[in-house]
């Protein structure tokens, strides 16, 4: 690699990070939804915690769409246009006092920034890295984001104790992440030959994905993969709507150590994602399984807790487990579908990532009732993941050890033909 390379590889990493930093921007308003609801005593509270989830609308909406866009518009184009809406939907629900139904309007808007911040840095990991190198920047994605979202819900603590309306201000940061990102991220002006060249291949790649059937593009291997990602993101929004209810109403604790626990999830994520692609690099088949037995372990914490260190055993468990199980299927996802269509799959990939949460109360309870749990008993849920993630560790198990087996067969041939 040439210094130039080095170089560029190491301003678009920070271009990178900095975008992620900024990427779960929804999660501001997670700390003043009880404010609102005080303030505005005439709408339905269901309806007003919906100002947490309806940017998934939008997410999901730009995320599916990105495939579509990156071929028409550069990175950069799409960073200025999602920072665009970013701050409008972000910032408006300030200047709009008690009216719910336009601030969830604008939420939807700040969604579709959302979307494509979120897709950013999976497409510029695909595009500028490879192997390892890709692997690692990814599990530091996860970090960033972490620490945004733990920046975010702090300083929206302390803009809450003035007015909730200040909390939307915290969008205009994504303009600072935006200038810097535009400043490290190459420009990559084309000539009129590279323009040329670059409109047949993606010509040339869109009739080749033509050419392929759906199950070409997407093997079953992808979409077991993507059932995953919806299912485990989801998990994390249980955990984040349960974790009060189980604390509180067992007498565990108070709602301060509710957030202890929720903290403690977030710190574990976050050194998590530091050591993910040393062990990516060296247990690339395995992680999938060691994820999901994590994951397995903490929801039977969270589903038998009887004191508050086993709420917060579980809360860290699956702190570990969420960098380690997105980064890795985010990159199986990349290797397993077809070439020409491996951004369309980690589009489809993030939109799922997002949906689960908007989508969680509807199919989970139905789920649950289907096998004697009841969904709104704190608990229960936690025992419904913990055997979804006993069955997919065992999946896992089974699928690493047969690829390892097929991969030393692999050897054994190439060494000795006979």
């Amino acid at each position: 690699m040439s210094e130039k390379t080095a170089k560029n590889s190491r301003l678009i990493s920070f271009a990178i990070l900095i975008i992620a930093f900024v990427m779960y921007g929804q999660s501001s308003t997670g700390p003043i939804i009880a404010n609102i609801i005080a303030d505005c005593p005439g709408y339905d509270p269901t309806l007003i915690s919906m100002i947490q989830t309806y940017p998934t609308v939008g997410i999901v909406a730009t995320s599916l769409a990105y495939g579509f866009l990156s071929r028409r518009f550069s990175s950069r184009t799409l960073l200025v246009a999602a920072t665009v809406l970013y701050v409008a939907g972000g910032v408006a629900p300030a200047f709009l006092g008690t009216d719910i139904p336009a601030i969830l309007a604008c939420r939807i808007v700040l969604g579709l920034g959302l979307g494509i911040y979120c897709s950013l840095p999976v497409a510029l990991i695909a595009e500028n890295f490879q192997g390892n190198e890709g692997a690692s920047l990814n599990g530091f994605v996860q970090v960033s984001a972490s620490l945004g979202t733990v920046a975010f819900q702090t300083a929206a603590g302390f803009l809450a104790a003035i007015d909730w309306h200040m909390v939307m201000y915290i969008a205009l940061i994504s303009i600072v992440a935006c200038v810097i990102a535009l400043v490290l991220l190459p420009k990559n002006v084309k000539t009129t030959e590279e323009a040329a060249a670059a409109s047949k291949v993606a010509e040339d790649e869109k009739a080749a994905r033509a050419a392929l059937s759906f199950s070409q593009k997407f093997p079953p291997i992808v979409i077991c993969y993507w059932v995953e990602i919806f299912l485990f993101v989801g998990g994390i929004a249980l955990l984040m709507m349960n974790a009060s209810i189980v604390i509180e109403s067992k007498g565990f604790g108070t709602a301060v150590d509710a957030a202890t626990a929720l903290n403690v999830h977030t710190i574990c994520g976050i050194v998590a994602g530091i050591i993910f692609g040393a062990i990516f690099k060296r247990f690339t088949e395995y992680l999938p399984f060691a994820a999901a037995v994590f994951a397995c372990v903490a929801y039977l914490c969270l589903g038998f807790a009887s004191n508050l260190t086993m709420v917060v055993i579980g809360a860290g468990l699956l702190g570990f487990a969420a960098p380690w199980t997105c980064a890795s299927l985010f990159q199986l996802i990349g290797k397993y579908a077809a070439p020409v269509a491996a951004g369309m799959a980690c589009s489809i990939a993030v939109a799922l990532q997002f949906g689960s949460q908007f989508l969680l109360g509807y199919w989970a309870p139905a789920a649950c009732n289907l096998i004697g749990l009841n969904y709104t008993n704190g608990t229960d849920p936690f025992l419904f993941y913990a055997i979804i993630f006993g069955i997919l560790a065992v999946a896992h198990l089974i699928q690493s050890v047969s690829g390892s087996k097929n991969r030393q067969a692999a050897l054994v041939e190439r060494v000795d033909p006979k």
